[in-house]
């Protein structure tokens, strides 16, 4: 058990153990097609997005001399940088990700001097036009253009994505390939959850097709009510109708699940759709039906389906069963919710 207290200051230097998570893809033939794919997306990309190895030097990346962020939960990240740049250079920019699978670059051109050293300013908008869960691991770097033409790359900082007026704690184990963030309910209930991930998770995974041993590490960002989460619910989205609901969301982009009480339970439901996104997180799939998404992980929440089987066959012998063509949404009302 370790405490994460996050203030509204940060400074940290890049952990060079962080890895990117890989895509998992089930076939040789696959991998080929993603690749092609990847390249073509690439090419025809927007002006925000960039290709972070292109015209670099072959020299080592300079060195993050310092590395301060600011959160401003919802609303946006001040971030100043110190790189060890000393050459003259003509542009800037700012380069972040979220991390996870499908992300891609953005830039921002920063406001920066340089003496010694090139010292860069910039803000990560985490707005209603930009949102991003709490527990999003950020990946930053400053990229310099020299006079002529050629291109530095700084080394890479970390940080996660917390609101900072929260006295958050962390609970890893090697056991789960799960970190939970959480505050404000007992050490003992977060151990009692992590317990439940493990008797569950590589049943799952198998059930899933998953080889345990390629299962990424995911997040989970715990709060001790649904009041207090509220506000890091998405704003307009299904997952924000869903977490009325089910008290939670998941989002298998950023390798996150949030839910709004201590519930064991609750975490292996989410949980399940993070290890269902993670079979279908190829560009080239359409994605998982609703139904099906739910339904997979209603069922390992509870162990089996026979929690539900009475609804299902009341519902089956009155012809009130939903129309799985028009349900690849959650329904809007409750009476529906455990039926779908």
């Amino acid at each position: 058990m370790a405490a994460l207290r996050l203030s509204r200051r940060h400074k940290t230097l890049f952990n060079r153990d962080m890895r990117p998570p890989s895509l998992i893809f089930g076939s040789l033939l696959t991998r080929l097609i993603m690749a092609a794919l990847a390249a073509v997306i690439f090419v025809s990309a927007g002006t925000r997005q960039v290709n972070a190895g292109s015209n670099e030097l072959d020299a080592a990346p300079p060195q993050i001399i310092s590395f301060e962020y600011d959160i401003d939960f919802g609303r946006g990240i001040d971030v100043d940088v110190e790189a060890a740049i000393s050459s003259p250079v003509d542009e800037v920019r700012a380069v972040f990700r979220a991390v996870g699978p499908r992300q891609v670059s953005s830039y921002a051109y920063p406001s920066y001097s340089q003496a010694d050293t090139l010292t860069a300013s910039f803000t990560i908008d985490t707005g209603t036009f930009a949102y991003y869960p709490p527990g999003t691991e950020f990946e930053v770097f400053l990229e310099a253009t020299l006079p002529d033409g050629s291109r530095l790359s700084t080394d890479r900082s970390r940080f996660l994505y917390l609101d900072p007026s929260r006295d958050w704690k962390a609970l890893s184990r090697p056991e789960i390939p799960l970190d939970i963030h959480y505050y404000g309910f007992s050490d003992g209930t977060a151990a009692t959850i992590a317990d439940r991930v493990e008797s569950s998770w590589r049943d799952i995974a198998a059930a899933l097709g998953i080889d345990v041993e390629t299962v990424e590490r995911r997040r989970a960002v715990i709060y001790p009510s649904l009041r207090d989460a509220s506000e890091s619910f998405p704003p307009t989205s299904a997952a924000a109708t869903d977490g009325s609901f089910f008290g939670g969301f998941a989002l298998d982009r950023y390798n996150v699940f949030v839910i709004g009480y201590p519930s064991a339970d609750t975490a292996v439901h989410e949980l399940t759709h993070l290890l269902v996104g993670q079979v279908v997180s190829s560009l080239l799939s359409p994605g998982t039906p609703s139904w099906l998404n739910e339904g997979l992980a209603q069922y390992f929440e509870k162990g089996s389906a026979s929690y539900y089987s009475q609804q299902l066959g009341t519902a089956a012998r009155s012809g009130d069963l939903l129309t799985l063509r028009t349900r690849n949404t959650v329904p809007s009302t409750s009476n529906e919710i455990g039926l779908f």
